[in-house]
């Protein structure tokens, strides 16, 4: 027997919903923020190429340092990882400093 017999259960499924978004969203948010995720090679030259969105820049140099530490190829990116250690933001600049440093 139904708990809403005759009439729409609406208070059920909003406060349903209400509980997978309340989970969802943080979620989401923290996956498309979180740098641990590995980046393809066309990923990479896609964020390289963003220069509306700093985070992105960064994102790709710390994959361009964790290639290095690997000891996989990276010489691909070199040209951009030093077009943004020479750029105005401070902690791309940072990043990218970091990441001329501990390169080959």
């Amino acid at each position: 027997m139904s708990s809403c017999p005759g009439a729409p259960c609406l208070p059920h499924r909003v406060s349903l919903f209400r509980c997978g978004s309340g989970a969802a969203l943080p979620f989401l948010f923290w996956y498309s923020t979180w740098f641990g995720r590995k980046l393809s090679d066309s990923d990479l030259d896609a964020y390289f190429a963003d220069r509306s969105k700093p985070r992105h820049a960064q994102r790709a140099l710390v994959q361009v340092g964790e290639r290095l530490s690997h000891g996989q190829s990276a010489s691909r990116w070199y040209p951009q990882v030093i077009a943004l250690a020479n750029g105005s933001g401070l902690r791309v600049r940072q990043t990218a400093a970091w990441i001329v440093r501990t390169g080959p």
